[in-house]
């Protein structure tokens, strides 16, 4: 059975004690043992327990364990077998292994955006390249810690990771599956992952799920994926529009979720499908992903409830990561007499130390000749064998990934090529050959003590490009005179000195170092001043025309002294004059590496990896004490010319004007460090790319209708100033300083092409954090001169005036046109909503009666039809307040004031609405009446004024002088007691008063 797999079933009896022991299939043994239950708990698989002494252990594999609650016949264990032997289930049904067309682990140490960086673990070699360089494989916190867990994760800021050509099936109606870990910063508006056509999951304003258009999503709350990591499925379906993306479905943390359309817009008919391009971090180089993602994969088909589940908890072991090379660094030349220092690093795939590696590494010479000794690290170094050129180092770490190392190389004249290598890893050969000879120049930063200490450790270090550093040279070898192996002092005199630059990395170049000529030598030594104006790792040889005598310097790095800064278009404006470019608008920035003398230096992003930069925001010139925002975009730039490079997609948030600065992309050039740029001058003025209008409502003072100038009209809204991505840029405030946008309204009616928006009259407000809030409930609309039919369902629109000539987003009325504005695209404001208003008033014409009746008097509100005054009798909102009204000289302010003494009885006036303080109308009707007074008055009549003072939308030009503004009150009505209608044959009745 060793070394073979095979199906094993046992089966016990409680009853009887039978225990039976199958082996694929087949009976092998049956013994009979102890009856009743076992009373001990199920302990664990791979061991058995031994309470006495220590437990068993099984080595090897196991699978498909299976249990069952009752004792298994003859005939069921052959058929199990004969199942699982063709890959089925032990009860016959079929299954699905989950095998992923490719699947990312982001295992790796690091990415620098070549190509196949990002490996496929599927088998596949579906493998990915980094973008924007904004991510990296972190291994701080993954989602199943552990070893095994799901180890490295990546790590998104703003780059995103594009594999190679997936063979996907793009028919109508086929299906494709990702299943991701993923842990969300809440950054709002990003795609963790997608296919760049509106098919991808995005998460935007609270809600997560597919897009169906361009801003529809169909999903579920972002809730669901906060606070940690999450496993997500995700079932693509292709099709037509949101027919398609219904039948997408959705897996959160192993939960199948229900879906429904939580950002509507109009919907398309477009075809959708998956493709052979596949982003993860992003969607199509847009909407890219804020947070960590890990175990990407990729289906054909769907999966179903528990493969998902099985990937969910799927792990694997955290291999323990290695450096990419190991990088050696020695001066190429040295004398035989004379041990040779040098270095070695271990480096990752950036370029940078590996500064973990604790492994141990060989050493070797390649010549079969040479001893080794340690000069700086804490690890141990075995040289087993005598000048062998064999020895090994075991890093500690404390070493941080670098050791120094001196060789004793005493045979003689020789090339020797060192090699570095653990089991995996060897160095990359670009420290070039080591040349050993007599004699020769030690190239050192500063001179030599004499005798000198060896191994000679003065290398040169870092230089700023441009600017002058000291070349020590010491002639250095065996003495022809007395053969001792020091510094040659009888070699004086000025010597001509050849310089010559070895170019590392980048490889080549168009500019050399300056320095050497006639070079006055005193015992042996000298020094001179070299300077290269470019940038990159470099090696000087120093070469003595006359004798060839040569010697070279260790590698050294020669960094950038500055960055500049050109925005194309830039005209540098802050609160006054052009603006410059619309928030969030992607604008170009050239950007060139300088010397100390200020000119480029064009080797700067020519290295074996590039060196690039980025984009940061040294300050906010304008408005002062704003948001700085935040750009975007700041590192995509491409070398466009030797000593230029440029970036066409920068962008930023806010408006204003700000400072950029420029620095090195990873912060680390070539391992120095980072160098960062002269702030540039001031860019912007940024200003808002369009404005939304949102929130708007408009609602009449009476339900249905308004008084033309009626101060009772609410309008509210709300304009918000936004940037091309549609966020309000809050710097867009007048508290700030920021030259802000004024409205002017518009009202048409039935598309009649006249503009009466002059008429409309509101509050004010003010811009405040990219915001104009309006609530005004006292807006009213003007009169005109003249009598005015019913303008019903007036439409009341909105523009806005801006320095920049922006714009409102949405565009849907012209008043100024009678045409379709939409289809002839000459739309100019926004709608607010619509309202009608009637051009009333207010009367009261005298009336008589007998004074034994109730004598009713009609105060009412009226509208002009466009042929006459009529009963508003939708009217039951206006209120006239009791101190305007007079009755008999008294005002109707108090209740003693609604009775009116005639001098043998009294009548008192009635209302339909009454309050402390108003008098209100049904249907148009006040149902003012009065009470019948008796027989017994003497007095017969008394009068009613009504003042309409501050309510002149009830006024009416009663004088007919053609000014209504000086008719304040209705004319006096008078009401009279003892009159009675006359005789039905009397043709005229008159009634002198």
């Amino acid at each position: 059975m060793i070394g073979n797999w095979h199906h094993i079933i046992l089966t016990r009896s409680s009853t009887s004690g039978q225990l039976s022991v199958y082996v694929d299939g087949s009976l092998q043994t049956s013994v009979t043992g102890e009856i009743g239950d076992v009373v001990r708990s199920f302990s664990s698989i791979g061991r058995i327990e031994d309470t006495a002494g220590s437990p068993e252990y099984f080595a090897g594999q196991l699978d498909e364990l299976l249990i069952f609650d009752s004792i298994i016949s003859s005939t069921d264990v052959q058929i199990i077998y004969e199942n699982q032997l063709q890959g089925r289930s032990w009860d016959g049904a079929l299954r699905t292994c989950a095998t992923p067309l490719a699947e990312w682990r982001f295992e790796e140490n690091s990415w620098n955006g070549t190509a196949d960086e990002v490996i496929d673990s599927g088998g596949n070699h579906y493998h990915g390249q980094l973008y924007a360089n904004n991510a990296s494989p972190q291994n701080v916190s993954p989602a199943i810690s552990g070893d095994s867990g799901t180890c490295n994760y990546a790590s998104f800021s703003g780059g995103w990771i594009v594999p190679n050509s997936l063979p996907l099936n793009m028919n109508n109606g086929a299906k494709t599956t990702v299943t991701f870990w993923m842990r969300w910063d809440g950054t709002n508006n990003v795609a963790p992952l997608g296919w760049g056509t509106s098919f991808d999951l995005w998460i935007n304003n609270g809600n997560f799920g597919f897009t169906t258009s361009v801003g529809g999503l169909y999903g579920v709350s972002a809730s669901t994926i906060s606070g940690g990591w999450h496993h997500i499925a995700a079932e693509f379906t292709n099709g037509y529009g949101l027919d398609a993306v219904s039948f997408n479905r959705l897996w959160i943390d192993g939960v199948e979720q229900v879906l429904s359309e939580l950002q509507y817009v109009p919907r398309d008919t477009v075809y959708r499908s998956v493709n052979s391009t596949f982003y993860i971090g992003s969607a199509g180089g847009a909407l890219n992903y804020n947070g960590d993602m890990d175990e990407v994969g990729v289906y054909n088909g769907s999966l179903s409830a528990s493969q998902i589940i099985t990937l969910m908890n799927n792990t694997h072991p955290c291999s323990s990561p290695a450096p990419s090379y190991f990088a050696i660094s020695h001066d190429n030349n040295a004398v035989y007499c004379l041990n040779e220092s040098m270095s070695v690093t271990a480096r990752d795939s950036d370029d940078t130390t590996f500064s973990t590696y604790t492994g141990t590494i060989t050493l070797d010479t390649q010549a079969g000749k040479g001893s080794w000794s340690l000069l700086t690290g804490s690890g141990t170094l075995l040289d087993s064998v005598a000048n062998d050129g064999l020895a090994t180092y075991t890093f500690v770490a404390s070493d941080n990934g670098s050791a120094s190392f001196s060789l004793n190389y005493s045979e003689g004249a020789a090339i020797v090529d060192v090699d570095v290598y653990d089991n995996a890893t060897r160095d990359d050969d670009s420290e070039g050959q080591l040349s050993f000879a007599a004699s020769g120049f030690s190239v050192t930063a500063s001179p030599l003590s004499n005798p000198p200490v060896t191994p000679i450790n003065q290398p040169i270090g870092t230089q700023l490009s441009g600017q002058a550093f000291t070349v020590a040279m010491a002639a250095y070898g065996t003495d022809p005179d007395n053969g001792n192996c020091g510094i040659i002092e009888t070699y004086t005199g000025n010597k001509s000195i050849v310089l010559d630059t070895h170019y590392n990395n980048p490889t080549t170049g168009t500019l050399s170092a300056t320095g050497g000529g006639t070079i006055p030598f005193i015992a042996g030594q000298a020094s001179f001043l070299a300077q290269y104006n470019d940038v990159g790792q470099i090696a000087l040889t120093v070469t003595d025309s006359a004798t060839s005598m040569t010697g070279q310097t260790n590698l050294f790095i020669v960094q950038p002294n500055d960055f500049s800064i050109t925005v194309v278009g830039n005209i540098g404006t802050t609160d006054a004059g052009s603006g410059f470019m619309a928030s969030g608008q992607a604008f170009t920035v050239d950007v060139q590496a300088l010397n100390a003398l200020n000119n480029p230096a064009p080797n700067y992003g020519n290295e074996i990896i590039p060196e690039s930069v980025t984009l940061s925001i040294d300050s906010l010139v304008f408005p002062a004490g704003g948001n700085i925002g935040t750009l975007d975009n700041a590192d995509s730039f491409t070398k466009i010319s030797s000593n230029t490079l440029q970036n066409t997609a920068v962008s930023w948030s806010e408006v204003g004007s700000i400072r950029l600065q420029a620095s090195v992309a990873d912060a680390d050039y070539l391992g120095t460090g980072n160098i960062t740029g002269t702030v540039s001058g001031t860019i912007g003025r940024f200003y808002p790319d369009s404005f939304v209008l949102g929130s708007q409502q408009v609602m009449d003072a009476c339900v249905n209708f308004t008084y033309l100038s009626e101060p009772n009209l609410s309008i509210a809204y709300t304009l918000s100033a936004v940037n091309q991505g549609g966020n309000t840029v809050t710097n867009y405030d007048v508290g700030l300083g920021y030259p802000v946008a004024t409205q002017q309204y518009h009202a048409e009616l039935d598309n009649d092409g006249n503009d009466l928006g002059v008429r409309l009259s509101l509050a004010t407000s003010n811009w405040s954090a990219g915001e104009y809030i309006l609530l005004d409930n006292h807006a009213s609309f003007s009169r005109d001169s003249s009598l005015e039919a019913p303008l019903s369902s007036l439409l009341l629109g909105l523009s806005v005036q801006d320095i920049d000539n922006r714009n409102l987003s949405s565009l849907t009325m012209n008043a100024d046109s009678n045409d379709d504005c939409s289809l002839a695209e000459t739309c100019t404001a926004g709608e607010l909503g619509r309202a009608s208003f009637y051009y009333g008033r207010l009367t009261l014409p005298s009336t008589y009666g007998p004074e034994t009746a109730e004598l009713p008097a009609e105060l009412q509100t009226e509208y002009w039809d466009g042929q006459q005054f009529v009963l508003n009798s939708h009217d039951n909102c206006s209120l006239i307040p009791r101190a305007a009204i007079t009755v008999n000289g008294a005002v109707m302010n108090i209740p003693a004031a609604l009775t009116v003494d005639l001098q043998g009885g009294s009548t008192t006036a009635q209302f339909f609405v009454l309050t402390n303080d108003d008098v209100g109308f049904v249907g148009g009707n006040a149902g003012l009446r009065f009470s019948a007074p008796g027989t017994a008055i003497t007095t017969k009549s008394f009068d009613v004024d009504i003042d309409l003072t501050n309510r002149d939308w009830l006024t009416f030009d009663w004088d007919q002088d053609g000014n209504v503004i000086n008719d304040t009150a209705i004319p006096t009505a008078t009401m009279s007691f003892k009159m009675y209608r006359g005789h039905d044959r009397v043709l005229y009745w008159r009634h002198k008063y």
